[in-house]
């Protein structure tokens, strides 16, 4: 049930699916507190961006972070995961998440990877905002050609 999956350790406990010493045994890795993924899944940024996810329900995953779900080489593993929650938001301050409070359309929020995630338009314009105008352009031209997340833009497919 659990296996290749993220999850909070206190609603499997609570479930009576694990008890504490399995969920501290070798099949299972702690990402953040109270959130755990499956051992043999390799830790990626946004596998800690899923998880991160369920730790700040409502949170949707942006900048640098959301570069990373849209297969943009913009954070590491190790890197904080960037959340967005709406204002007035009560979050706790967790180890290697960096939490901002703002207002986002619904329109520009899509799932992708299973990660509550901002549109690539919207990712694109974070990215192009927070660093070196060369870098930001080279960013924004990968989105562009990948063409993943706009229609009729990027590599076109022969059937």
């Amino acid at each position: 049930m659990l296996r290749g999956r993220v999850f909070r350790g206190s609603a499997v406990l609570a479930a009576g699916v694990l008890t504490r010493g399995e969920l501290r045994g070798p099949a299972w890795r702690r990402l953040f507190r109270d959130v755990y993924a499956c051992a043999e899944l390799p830790v990626t940024h946004v596998l800690r961006a899923r998880a991160a996810g369920l730790l700040v329900p409502g949170a949707v995953v942006t900048g640098t972070s959301a570069g990373v779900v849209w297969d943009l080489p913009t954070a590491g593993p190790e890197d904080e995961v960037e959340l967005t929650v709406p204002p007035g938001s009560t979050v706790c301050r967790v180890p290697g998440v960096r939490v901002r409070r703002r207002t986002l359309d619904p329109a520009a929020v899509v799932v992708r990877k299973g990660v509550r995630t901002t549109t690539a338009e919207v990712t694109a314009i974070e990215l192009a905002r927070s660093g070196p105008l060369d870098e930001a352009v080279v960013l924004v031209d990968r989105l562009v050609a990948d063409g993943t997340g706009w229609p009729g833009c990027g590599r076109q497919r022969r059937g």
